[in-house]
C-alpha cells in the first residue's frame, strides 16, 4: 500500500470512520454468489490510489435469471457516530448534499423515515445544501443529487469523508433519490406497515450514520450487466466547517476570495486536499503566482497578501499530485476590488 493509502486508513480511524482497505494499490476484485431471489450476481473492484487519500469502487451487477430484472446499485457506507472523547454520540457530525436546483422534492430532499418535522434535517438555503445533523434521533432523508458528491464532516476531529459518483439527471432512481442519509437513534418509524420503536439503547441502536449512494435503475436481460462507479476520499479541514464544493482534487469549506488593493492581492480560503503534492496559484493565463505543499493530513488555509505588478482578473488553485499528475482546479475566483476598509481607509 502507498503512504497515502496508509494515511487514508489513519485519517478514517482517527475520525471514527473505520475502513478496511484493499491491500494492493492495483486493486482487488471480489465476486458474490449467484442470488436466485434477486436474479443478480455482483462483482466489485476496490482500488486504493497512489499519492491520494482515496479508494474507488467499480461495482457490476449481472442478471443470472432467465427473465429480465430491474435493480439499482445501492452503495451503503456505515460511519461510526460515537463520541470518541467519552460516552454518548458525536454531536458535531453533519452530512451535506448539494441541492438539485430542479429537485422534484419541495426542500431539495424528502424525509423517508422518522419524524417528518425532524429539526436535525434542514436546508442551508445560503449555501444550497441539504444538511443532516446527527443527534441520535432516528430518521432518513433522500435527495436527487446531481452534483455527484456528498460529504460527512466530523467537526470534533476537523476532518471530512467524501463520496463522489456520477449522477444521471432525469434517470429513474430508487426512491427518486441518488443519495440518502440514515441516522440511527431514538424514535419511531415505519418499515412498510410495521411500526418500529427505536429505544435509547446504544447496544440495540448504536451510534451510527449511513451515507448512501444509489445508481439509476437498470433493466437487465439474462446475461446483461450494469456497472456503477464511486469513490471515497478523506481530508483534514481544520475544524467544524460545511463543505461548499468538491472536485477531484478536494473540498472547499470557505470560498476562495481574491481582492486587489494598491499593487497587492489579498487571498483567503479554506480547503481539504485529497492528494499529496502541491497547490499552485495561477492567473487566467496559467502563469504561476505561488506554490504550496499540500497533503490530505493538513488543511489548506489561504490567508495572505502578495504583491502584484500586472493586471490579474482571475485566480485558480490547481493541484498536482506527488507524481506530477495534474488533478485539476480545487477552486477559482474572480479578482474583486478591495473595499476602503480592506485597503485601510478611504
Amino acid at each position: 500500500m502507498s503512504p497515502a493509502g496508509n494515511r487514508l486508513v489513519g485519517l478514517l480511524c482517527k475520525t471514527g470512520i473505520v475502513l478496511v482497505p484493499a491491500v494492493v494499490v492495483t486493486g482487488v476484485r471480489v465476486t458474490s454468489q449467484k442470488d436466485k431471489r434477486s436474479g443478480i450476481q455482483f462483482s466489485r473492484t476496490i482500488t486504493v490510489h497512489a499519492h491520494a487519500a482515496k479508494v474507488s469502487f467499480d461495482s457490476t451487477m449481472t442478471c443470472i435469471d432467465t427473465r429480465p430484472r430491474s435493480w439499482g446499485i445501492w452503495q451503503v457506507t456505515q460511519l461510526d457516530a460515537a463520541n470518541r472523547q467519552g460516552a454518548g454520540f458525536n454531536k458535531e457530525l453533519r452530512c451535506y448534499s448539494p441541492v438539485n436546483p430542479a429537485s422534484v422534492h419541495p426542500n431539495g430532499y424528502r424525509v423517508m423515515f422518522g419524524d417528518t418535522n425532524n429539526p436535525f434535517f434542514s436546508l442551508d438555503s445560503k449555501n444550497k445544501l441539504a444538511v443532516a445533523h446527527y443527534r441520535y434521533k432516528v430518521g432518513k432523508i433522500g435527495a436527487d443529487n446531481v452534483a455527484g458528491w456528498i460529504a460527512t464532516v466530523d467537526g470534533t476531529a476537523g476532518s471530512v469523508f467524501v463520496q463522489r459518483f456520477k449522477a444521471f439527471p432525469g434517470a429513474r432512481y430508487p426512491d427518486k433519490a441518488s443519495i440518502e442519509f440514515w441516522m440511527n437513534g431514538v424514535g419511531t418509524f415505519y418499515c412498510f406497515t410495521n411500526k418500529v420503536v427505536a429505544k435509547d439503547d446504544p447496544l440495540e441502536m448504536p451510534f451510527l450514520v449511513e451515507s448512501e449512494v444509489l445508481s439509476p435503475i437498470a433493466t437487465l436481460k439474462p446475461g446483461e450487466s450494469y456497472s456503477f462507479q464511486n469513490e471515497w476520499a478523506v481530508a483534514r479541514i481544520g475544524g467544524n466547517y460545511p463543505v461548499l464544493d468538491c472536485t477531484e482534487a478536494g473540498v472547499t469549506c470557505e470560498p476562495l476570495v481574491v481582492t486587489i488593493g494598491k499593487d497587492t492581492l489579498r487571498i483567503t480560503g479554506r480547503f481539504g486536499v485529497f492528494y499529496d503534492g502541491k497547490a499552485t496559484l495561477q492567473d487566467e493565463k496559467g502563469a504561476e503566482l505561488m506554490t504550496h505543499a499540500v497533503s490530505p493530513a493538513t488543511p489548506l488555509v489561504l490567508d495572505f497578501t502578495m504583491p502584484v505588478t500586472t493586471r490579474v482578473g482571475r485566480i485558480a488553485v490547481a493541484i498536482t499530485d506527488a507524481a506530477g499528475v495534474s488533478r485539476g482546479e480545487l477552486a477559482h475566483a474572480k479578482v474583486e476590488k478591495a473595499t476602503s476598509e480592506e485597503r485601510g481607509g478611504t
